[in-house]
């Protein structure tokens, strides 16, 4: 089973490719410019809708939810180059792509320039890139089966007789 973060990942990557990506809670020296942040904020997990049980016991779980995400471009001409991309992210191989990750379609919300402080003091212009999108995940649930049922039913008056029913 993969997780969101990483089929979020796969997606953009992919879409950029072969520039790079990394994770907003990134720890190690940051990559040479250009490269794409990749911020994820998730909603809220639906209700889980069930599969059939198989002869198992098992069954399928899948729970949606609403996922933002946020690219920030760090290097020179990153509108252009997030603009860009929120156009590839469109195309039939990144929906198909989505569409194997559980990933719904990827909505653009807001392209802007922001004006982020240094830390030696001084501004630079950062590209960011919103987008709304949801992602289905799937666990599998043991519940067990029911192999027997006794069902009793009153033939006479007071009289209880019981009836078993084997599961085939």
């Amino acid at each position: 089973m993969s997780s969101v973060r990483h089929d979020f990942y796969t997606l953009i990557s992919t879409a950029v490719a072969p520039g790079t990506v990394i994770h907003s809670d990134h720890t190690d020296a940051l990559p040479a410019r250009p490269f794409i942040m990749l911020g994820l904020e998730l909603g809220e997990l639906g209700s889980g809708q069930r599969a059939p049980v198989r002869a198992t016991g098992a069954g399928r779980v899948s729970f949606h939810r609403p996922v933002s995400i946020r690219l920030q471009y760090f290097g020179s001409g990153g509108f252009d180059a997030l603009d860009t991309l929120q156009l590839v992210l469109q195309n039939q191989a990144m929906q198909d792509l989505s569409e194997q990750l559980n990933i719904t379609a990827l909505r653009p919300v807001r392209l802007q320039v922001l004006s982020v402080p240094l830390e030696g003091g001084g501004q630079e212009p950062r590209a960011v890139l919103d987008l709304e999108s949801g992602h289905t995940a799937f666990i599998e649930d043991d519940v067990g089966l029911i192999d027997t049922v006794e069902v009793g039913m009153n033939a006479r008056a007071g009289e209880w007789v019981p009836k078993i029913f084997r599961a085939p």
